[in-house]
This record gives structure tokens, sequence and C-alpha cells, in this order.
């Protein structure tokens, strides 16, 4: 259920809570706004250069210098 980012960043903030004694909570609501907008960048730089490339000739885009 849980990816190794999640395990990643669990581990390092129980370094970092026991080492300086500074809170490493994550409000839960962050959880899935950080993952919608990691999911619209990912949209956004995939459709543009696709929807770019699709209005290019077949033979042109092949010859790109």
């Amino acid at each position: 259920m849980w990816g190794k980012g999640a395990l990643a960043r669990a581990g390092v903030g129980a370094v970092v809570r026991l080492a300086t004694g500074l809170p490493t909570r994550i409000p839960l609501a962050w959880i899935p706004a950080s993952f919608l907008f990691c999911s619209l960048i990912g949209v956004i730089f995939g459709v543009y250069p696709a929807a770019k490339a699709a209005r290019l000739d077949p033979i042109d885009a092949l010859h790109y210098e």
C-alpha cells in the first residue's frame, strides 16, 4: 500500500524528529492534493508536446535538426 517514497519520507522524518526535535507531521489532505498537482503537471507537460507534434507533417518532424 505504501510506496517506497512514502516509507523513505517516514524514515527521514523520524530521523529528523529524533535529531532536532522538530515536528514532522504532514496533514492528510496534502497527500491527495500533491497527487492531483503532480498529475496535472504530468498531463500538461505530456499533452502539450504531443499536440504540438501532432500538428507537424511527419516528414518534417523526422527531419528536425
